[in-house]
């Protein structure tokens, strides 16, 4: 089994993951309180632009007949495009000579429309063809073609990522550490489709600030851990038991106290550390959790060696419990 099955769709779905990597470019060039739409209007949208982005392995010519032009200006023209100011077919494809694409950013927007209007069209892209001049007036599509660029020859996916990871935005960190936070950054803007579906957009704010805590993960500024001089006393100690194992094992009283005033301030400052950064503050909280317990139960484990058996239930084992 060398060749793999004839339905593999690993080419089809590296086109799903270069539209993302071409939406985290326009992460990167984003301006604040702006929001990068995927999959809601046209491939990706940033409040400005509507681009479409086609990718394809190998050499690949944008012809006259080329499905990749004819679907996005047939989507344009069904769709309610009048909100973008700008279109954009991205594409790694290359336009020859012959293709009625040639030379199309240098014309305006009546002669691409004469371009169109004057060609006839293949089987395979006739239906899309008279779609287009049967939904909207000739005015209507000047319009849209005024506006609609082709940017061809683009990276193809691997060199893309490649091109993220010397982007202006990653060179604060390391060279070392760049890529990680670009593996961090793909998992952040799908993890906004996984929490909605249906509005599969990237808040700016929201993500610049979470860049910024990755930033910091590799080196730079740390976020100030919240600080709380509050002394709790509850009502009922008996509601928590950590409290009796502490007594069962000859912890003092006060001392007890103080571990329980501890534990408030503790989740009093998880609570405060989840509101400044709910994307991704629960994940770190776990994170640091479970070191603590690993290495509490390592410690644990090195003192039990100087316990015998003998030795259960006496002092010497609860002064080992105490450590």
């Amino acid at each position: 089994m060398t060749d793999g099955f004839s339905n593999n769709a690993t080419p089809k779905y590296l086109g799903y993951v270069y539209q993302v990597l071409i939406a985290i470019e326009k992460c990167f060039e984003a301006q604040p309180n702006e929001t990068i739409w995927i999959e809601c209007f046209g491939d990706v949208y940033d409040g400005h632009t509507f681009t479409e982005v086609k990718h394809h392995f190998g050499h690949h010519n944008l012809t006259s007949n080329s499905k990749d032009f004819w679907n996005t200006l047939k989507n344009l023209v069904v769709e309610d495009s009048l909100q973008f100011e700008k279109m954009v077919l991205h594409t790694t494809s290359t336009i020859l000579d012959n293709s009625i694409f040639h030379d199309w950013n240098e014309l305006c927007g009546e002669e691409r429309f004469e371009k169109i209007k004057s060609y006839e069209p293949c089987d395979t892209t006739k239906s899309n063809y008279e779609k287009i001049f049967k939904e909207a007036s000739n005015k209507e599509i000047k319009s849209i073609l005024s506006k609609f660029t082709i940017e061809y020859s683009r990276l193809p996916i691997d060199q893309q990522w490649k091109c993220l990871i010397d982007k202006r935005k990653l060179r604060c960190l390391s060279e070392q550490y760049r890529e990680d936070v670009l593996h961090w950054i793909y998992s952040y803007i799908n993890k906004r489709a996984i929490d909605n579906r249906k509005f599969w957009k990237i808040n700016i704010n929201d993500f610049d600030d979470a860049f910024q805590f990755q930033v910091n993960r590799y080196g730079g500024n740390k976020i100030p851990f919240p600080k709380h001089d509050i002394q709790y006393k509850p009502d009922n100690f008996n509601t928590f038991i950590f409290l009796d194992e502490y007594k069962n094992i000859g912890i003092r009283g006060a001392d007890r106290g103080t571990a329980l005033n501890e534990y408030f301030q503790t989740k009093n400052s998880e609570e405060k550390l989840v509101d400044f950064k709910p994307d991704i503050m629960p994940e770190v909280i776990k994170q640091y959790s479970d070191d603590v317990i690993s290495k509490a139960k390592g410690y644990k484990s090195q003192l039990s060696y100087d316990i015998e058996l003998e030795d259960i239930g006496t002092s010497v084992s609860s002064k080992a419990s105490r450590a």
